[in-house]
């Protein structure tokens, strides 16, 4: 059924053919065998003749080269706008009313060994926030302001989980913007609620949700030397490989080209509302900073200035990027640069991820079999509890179990077994 469905989504929703994978700040890169690679872009964008911003994204954990690359980098700007969330105590605003840290700032010992676990480097231990007069500058909101952001919307957490697992994967750089915060159309609606009522109903919607896309996902690169590291017991790596598709599928939820973080009220409202009240904060500071006012003495004078912030802020129509090229007209990208945040190796003796091995191609018969037996099972208790009572109260339960267990399946491959944006490079 889903089969047959999918084809006549395809056909009639006209979603089939090549599509071109948005503008994103973090990818996968694999230059060798068995070496992953966590890549970030770094941009340069010319504003005008005298006036350029390097654009630079920047995660919060990884190895010391790279924040002594970009160290190196940032050595000719001359100033430096930071993504960091701190209270209103550590700040302070010069005479152009430009937010600067009082003080040097350091992470938290718990945020410390989280890096250390991960053999990485936390980035207020990379980059001298507050200790070099170029980072001290904050393009950011104070802790206090960002607390008391006004949600918009409304909604429980618990409901914005349902409308997730009724919309769909909610895959922004696949669904677009507009239909990701709509959802998707009744009949639509129909068809995945069909999937309930057959075996494996995770993998019918996993194909709705492919045949409705305006990418085409894939395998997650990552699955197979995942599963690897933890069966050789290459702790390290195997951390270092489920960080890095923790930050790729959550970039490709958060923005990808579309914006949207979640859709409909509650948790999503607040996480996009405090996105986009940080990505104000960002473009109003580098409005500040750049002098553009007609009347500054400094206006005729050359300026490099270089903004570090989170690849998921950057992306996107509704990011930064996208609101710093609209503001500047004539402003463009001269110069791409991808750097390494960190890279997994794994051991000598491992084989080659390239390709599935004899065993590994069992799986997915196992997992349908399975599958296909929980719905058996499910559908057996639900005949014997009407049969034995004709109460209501023992096929409801099993019924909410088995939905409960296959929403998380669900959930689960969406998020980790598959990539949604593109963003890979072997």
């Amino acid at each position: 059924m889903a089969a047959v469905a999918v084809l006549a989504v395809a056909i009639v929703d006209g979603v089939v053919g090549p599509t071109t994978a948005p503008l994103s700040f973090v990818r996968l890169s694999i230059p060798a065998p068995n070496r992953f690679e966590l890549q970030t872009l770094s941009l340069r964008v010319q504003l005008t003749q005298l006036r350029t911003v390097e654009i630079v994204g920047t995660v919060h954990l990884a190895s010391e080269s790279y924040f002594a690359s970009m160290l190196a980098d940032a050595a000719d700007a001359d100033l430096c706008l930071c993504e960091l969330v701190v209270p209103e105590r550590c700040l302070a605003r010069d005479e152009r009313g430009m937010l600067r840290l009082r003080e040097p700032i350091a992470p938290a010992p718990e945020q410390r060994r989280l890096a250390a676990q991960l053999g990485l480097q936390h980035q207020l231990d990379g980059l001298p926030y507050g200790a070099d007069r170029r980072f001290s500058y904050v393009a950011d909101v104070p802790a206090e302001q960002l607390v008391s952001a006004p949600a918009r919307g409304s909604g429980s957490t618990f409901a914005e989980v349902a409308r997730t697992f009724w919309r769909g994967s909610m895959r922004g750089a696949a669904l677009g913007a507009g239909r990701a915060r709509r959802g998707p159309p009744a009949w639509q609606q129909l068809l995945r609620a069909m999937a309930w009522v057959v075996p494996c109903p995770e993998v019918s919607l996993l194909i709705l949700d492919w045949a409705w896309s305006r990418t085409r996902p894939q395998l997650s690169s990552l699955l197979r030397p995942l599963g690897l590291a933890i069966l050789t017991l290459d702790l390290r790596s195997a951390r270092q490989l489920a960080f890095a598709q923790v930050l790729l599928s959550s970039s490709a939820e958060g923005g990808g080209g579309s914006g949207v973080v979640f859709s409909g009220g509650g948790l999503g409202a607040r996480v996009e509302g405090r996105m986009q009240q940080r990505n104000a904060a960002a473009i109003d500071a580098l409005a500040l900073a750049l002098h553009t006012r007609d009347d500054d003495a400094r206006a005729q004078t050359e300026e490099h200035l270089a903004l570090f912030y989170g690849p998921l802020h950057l992306e996107g129509p509704s990011g930064i990027v996208a609101d710093l090229l609209s503001r500047w007209p004539g402003a463009r990208i001269v110069e791409t640069r991808w750097r390494t945040a960190f890279a997994a190796q794994l051991g000598a003796g491992s084989p080659p991820v390239r390709g599935a091995a004899a065993p590994e191609r069992l799986l997915l018969p196992l997992f349908l079999a399975i599958d296909a037996l929980d719905w058996w099972l499910t559908c057996a208790d639900v005949a014997a509890s009407l049969g034995a009572a004709g109460e209501l109260s023992g096929e409801a339960l099993a019924c909410a179990l088995y939905v409960g267990r296959h929403a998380l399946l669900y959930w689960s491959l969406s998020r980790f077994a598959l990539d949604w944006s593109g963003r890979f490079e072997d």
